[in-house]
């Protein structure tokens, strides 16, 4: 991996960001554990086990695409808990669809798409009683 190589990191350290170097002070470590639990265990970190995924994502020219994009995201999750579902926004798919076109191509999204969300969906391993209390909240109306 170029992230493991520390010559690379430091040339990074002269981009805009660091973006290099970022990621292998945050996220290398973590990363290497849930591609070695994948491997051997077959403990899936990213999906959590989820049986399907929603990819949303935009056409080139689209007036206001991310913003489309992340209002049709909440409406998914809040429709999925209505029907019993579980839900987890998985940013690092996006990064990775981001960052590697095979993955897009594998996907069969076209490339000029954007992908600006990816949503885990399934059944979850919990199940509340009931929802967790909330405080009256005064509404005033002017």
């Amino acid at each position: 991996m170029v992230a493991k190589n520390p010559a690379v990191r430091m040339i990074s350290r002269f981009t805009p960001g660091d973006q290099l170097g970022v990621y292998y002070r945050e996220y290398y470590d973590s990363v290497l554990e849930a591609l070695r639990e994948w491997d051997e265990e077959g403990k899936d970190r990213l999906f959590h086990g989820a049986p399907a995924g929603i990819i949303i994502s935009s056409s080139p020219g689209a007036t206001t695409p991310k913003e489309d994009a992340l209002l049709a995201a909440g409406q998914i999750v809040l429709a999925a808990q209505a029907m019993g579902l579980g839900t987890c926004l998985i940013g690092f798919a996006v990064e990775a669809m981001k960052n590697d076109p095979r993955i897009k191509r594998a996907m069969g999204i076209p490339k000029k798409e954007k992908v600006h969300a990816v949503i885990a969906i399934g059944h979850p391993s919990i199940r509340y009683q009931r929802p967790a209390g909330r405080h009256h909240v005064p509404i005033n109306f002017l």
